[in-house]
């Protein structure tokens, strides 16, 4: 439990968390990405296939099964389940991890 306000925590937060982001990126480090020159395998892209066919027609219900973004699955909707695995499993579905952290803390800084 704190003593402080809201309005004193959001103020505090915008003041102290410029400082901490950078000091955190201070501490990442490099790294490659790695890219597989291999094709999914059959059983993972049969896997994930067929979880849109059996809801290809409710594309929030395909989003909330497989974790995927609903909005750029209705943006960019497949042709087929075939088209829909081969993407999924290439992560065209996904949402950028760097933009929801963003998207996240602007609200807490008051922008």
């Amino acid at each position: 439990y704190s003593d402080e306000s809201s309005e004193a925590i959001r103020r505090r937060l915008q003041q102290e968390l410029p400082e901490q982001l950078k000091l955190g990126r201070l501490s990442l480090k490099r790294t490659q990405t790695r890219e597989s020159n291999t094709d999914p395998r059959a059983a993972d892209m049969n896997a994930i296939a067929k979880i849109y066919q059996e809801n290809a027609a409710d594309l929030g219900r395909v989003a909330a099964l497989t974790g995927c973004s609903v909005e750029i699955l209705r943006k960019n909707p497949p042709a087929d389940a075939t088209e829909f695995a081969w993407k999924f499993l290439l992560g065209l579905y996904e949402e950028s991890l760097a933009g929801q952290f963003g998207d996240d803390l602007k609200p807490m800084l008051g922008r």
